[in-house]
């Protein structure tokens, strides 16, 4: 099957992202009125300003490979509140996901549907050891899964195989817009390779749902940086997106050409 559309995957680092009073009021004149409504609601303030960014990168994305101007680009929600973009002109998908240090985009342009989940891979939980965390999560993972998780004997590496194994269902599930409702024991991940890279993207690690091997999916693994991973799925019938690098984005990337 021949590439087609364009595929993009973009990061930020949110949490070396301190505004200005005028950079929040750029950011916020960019988005609707209903996102500005519900990211308001968010105590903390590290989730507002990841939240911030997600919304300024599904607009950004659009732009970029629509052509729209900022002004005409409405996104609507589905019954589950997932945000998506529509317009009769553009088949396009669009996923954000923030946690730990960053937020995440993964966006196509053609007849395909991605789900896209950064996890920071760290246990912070003092009161109850990785084991006995391991022990309460155990029926997220399947066999196949926990011997891949506990393969090596050091705790940070299992934990990195832990969060890892995460990363991969989170983006399957929001790939099918289900959420962590399903359950997870029929979706097992076989990975090929047991460590994660920067500047490299994994696409060998397959997905048997309820024992069957998922036919025409790709699951896209990297790492941000030497704390955090990403992951990617996607479903297409048609085409086949190219493989793409994230690519990291400054505050100013994101308004440029959000003002004409």
């Amino acid at each position: 099957m021949a590439s087609n559309g364009k595929s993009i995957r973009w990061a930020f680092n949110v949490s070396s992202w301190t505004p200005t009073k005028l950079q929040m009021k750029f950011a916020l004149s960019c988005i609707q009125q209903e996102e500005k409504d519900r990211i308001s609601k968010f105590v903390f303030a590290d989730s507002f300003k990841a939240s911030l960014i997600g919304r300024l990168m599904l607009r950004k994305f659009v732009h970029i490979v629509t052509g729209l101007d900022y002004s005409s680009i409405k996104f609507l929600r589905d019954d589950k509140g997932k945000p998506y973009f529509y317009h009769p002109s553009f088949e396009v998908d669009v996923n954000v996901s923030h946690q730990g240090d960053y937020a995440v985009l993964a966006g196509e342009l053609g007849p395909c549907k991605l789900g896209v989940d950064v996890m920071k891979m760290e246990y912070t939980t003092r009161n109850r050891t990785l084991s006995e965390f391991f022990r309460l999560m155990n029926r997220h993972f399947t066999s196949t899964e926990w011997n891949n998780i506990k393969y090596d004997k050091d705790e940070r590496k299992q934990t990195e195989a832990f969060y890892r194994h995460w990363c991969l269902k989170e983006s399957y599930v929001k790939n099918l817009g289900c959420g962590i409702t399903v359950n997870l024991q029929n979706i097992s991940f076989e990975v090929q390779q047991k460590e994660l890279y920067q500047n490299k993207v994994l696409t060998n690690t397959t997905c048997k749902l309820n024992g069957k091997y998922l036919q025409d999916w790709r699951f896209e693994e990297s790492l941000l940086d030497a704390d955090h991973c990403v992951a990617v799925s996607l479903f297409s019938k048609e085409t086949t997106p190219a493989v793409t690098m994230f690519e990291f984005l400054h505050f100013d990337d994101l308004l440029k050409g959000a003002f004409g």
